[in-house]
């Protein structure tokens, strides 16, 4: 009642109204004809050409504002009708600002332009009574005049750290109740609302089809839905892209990705180091394709997911090869990509599943590949998938057991195997250890060269500070010299000038004694003339 009471003894006609239907409610605006005529025209017409039709309330500011009119949702669109008539040039249009209409009332509707006199189509309904700040910025052509309690409930809405609310809030149609502009020659009006394209602002919010989520979950839990929303969006993207053969695959958890490695480890040393906490399935150190060299970092594949989780907790930050690693868990999915290119998973597997006795055993035979077949990760360099294993290279098979003799001998054999490679790892990390040792001591040694050519160089320094400090002394020596032959002068010049200024008051004295005795003389000769 204040805010209406208020709006009714604005200057000017309060003239056409318009309805607005929003997904959260409806309201109506009372458009300021008389003194907004350009901006109640442009309002009015985009009205008629559905033109707010799907439009988001993109940005929100509570207890202050809310705002609307950009089809990208983004703030920085939207155009004037007059585009449609003149062309480019007409995209914006200038304010018309009066300064008897502030924003003094609960409900203001104004232009939001995104820079001086370039309005478009956006425009903002404060949502207090006072907004001083705002008057003579932008253009004021109307007031809410029903349905106040809808635009403050969009004003309640919760918002991000941006002013962008987490549910999509629309309008979903505008009524003009009547239109005074005539029809320009040339605007043609659409039968129909027009089904706008859904943007980048709507496909990671919550829909407004979806019940109000105000009452049931809180902000973090709202944060954390916009985030999958999101994350669920790049996904679907790079699916589109083909640059991820699904959008709800995810990494394997049975892989642990090591980094900082020494280039001088190789595959079987980690194996042997990783497989005390489980059964290793895969265990490859990513090299150059050219030249062969390690590129520091490994994926070391486990049987299981506890296994993998124990080695994550006990390997990170180990020391190995004198280096300290960082294990983590694999994000990498080129593994599944690769099988995707085979047709192994996704929809290309229906077609391209291999049948019984059509290279099944060969797929399965590059699947129990070690790092010589280099089937598992193709986080570098892609090798040619029709391309068999290599010569020379390492193959898992499965072994055959005759007898129990014979499999007790391959586990001694086995046994003596890691052994001997456990010595030949710790005698590579004694010699390591050495060779480190005296470049250390080089270093050392360097270093304290280094700190005695400091020095020599600091006590030259000093001493060219020392010299300094004694031409600065002898300076001043001289300057107080200076000062005391100064002050002699001003003292024999002041007694000069005394002593002139005596001289002189001893002449000026005589000259009038003179001239007195004179007058004495005169004055007794003229007596005795008289007598």
């Amino acid at each position: 009642a204040e805010y209406m009471g208020r709006s009714n003894k604005l200057q000017g006609g309060i003239g056409m109204s318009v309805l607005v239907q929003t997904s959260w409610g409806n309201f109506t605006i009372d458009l300021l004809v008389d003194e907004a005529p350009k901006t109640c025209e442009n309002f009015l017409k985009l009205c008629k050409a559905k033109y707010y039709n799907h439009c988001c309330f993109h940005y929100i500011q509570n207890g202050l504002l809310i705002q609307t009119g950009d089809p990208t949702a983004t703030g920085h669109g939207g155009e004037s009708i007059f585009r449609r008539l003149y062309g480019e040039q007409a995209r914006f249009f200038p304010n018309e600002i009066k300064d008897h209409i502030k924003h003094d009332v609960i409900g203001t509707v104004a232009m939001a332009g995104q820079s001086k006199d370039a309005n478009g189509s956006q425009f903002y309904i404060t949502a207090r009574p006072t907004v001083d700040y705002l008057d003579g910025e932008h253009t004021i052509f109307g007031r809410v005049t029903e349905g106040m309690e809808a635009v403050l409930k969009i004003n309640a809405a919760f918002t991000d750290e941006l002013g962008r609310p987490y549910q999509i809030i629309k309008i979903k149609h505008t009524d003009v109740l009547d239109d005074p502009f005539p029809e320009p020659t040339g605007l043609e009006y659409p039968d129909s609302p027009i089904s706008a394209p859904v943007t980048e602002f709507e496909r990671v919010r919550i829909s407004e089809e979806e019940e109000s989520m105000d009452s049931k979950l809180t902000i973090e839990e709202m944060e954390k839905l916009i985030r999958q929303k999101e994350a669920k969006s790049r996904a679907t993207m790079l699916e589109i892209i083909e640059d991820i053969p699904d959008a709800d695959m995810a990494p394997p958890d049975n892989v642990l990705f090591v980094c900082k490695l020494n280039p001088v480890t190789e595959d079987s040393d980690l194996e042997i180091i990783f497989s005390r906490f489980g059964t290793v399935l895969s265990c490859e150190i990513i090299r150059d394709r050219r030249s062969g060299e390690s590129l520091c970092y490994a994926f070391v594949e486990f049987e299981s997911k506890d296994e993998c989780e124990l080695a994550y907790f006990k390997m990170d930050n180990a020391m190995i090869d004198d280096r300290r690693i960082h294990v983590d868990f694999s994000q990498s999915q080129s593994k599944l990509w690769n099988k995707y290119r085979r047709g192994q998973v996704g929809s290309v597997a229906k077609s391209k599943r291999p049948q019984p006795g059509e290279g099944a055993d060969r797929l399965v035979l590059r699947e129990q590949t070690a790092y010589g077949g280099r089937n598992n990760y193709g986080m570098v360099f892609d090798m040619d998938e029709q391309s068999e294993p290599s010569k020379g290279k390492r193959v898992k098979s499965e072994p055959v057991q005759s007898n129990s003799s014979a499999s007790r001998d391959d586990k001694a054999k086995d046994q003596r195997d890691r052994s001997d490679k456990a010595r030949e790892i710790s005698n590579r990390d004694h010699s390591g250890r050495d060779k480190d040792t005296s470049e250390r001591e080089r270093d050392r040694s360097g270093r304290e060269r280094d700190n005695s050519g400091r020095e020599r160089d600091r006590s030259g320094r000093d001493s060219e500070r020392s010299g300094r400090e004694s031409e600065r002394s002898g300076r001043d020596r001289d300057y107080s010299a200076r000062d005391r032959d100064r002050s002699g002068s001003e003292r024999d010049r002041s007694d000069r000038d005394r002593s002139d200024r005596s001289r002189s008051e001893r002449e000026r004295s005589e000259k009038v004694r003179s001239e007195r005795d004179r007058s004495e003389r005169s004055e007794k000769r003229s007596s005795d003339r008289r007598s």
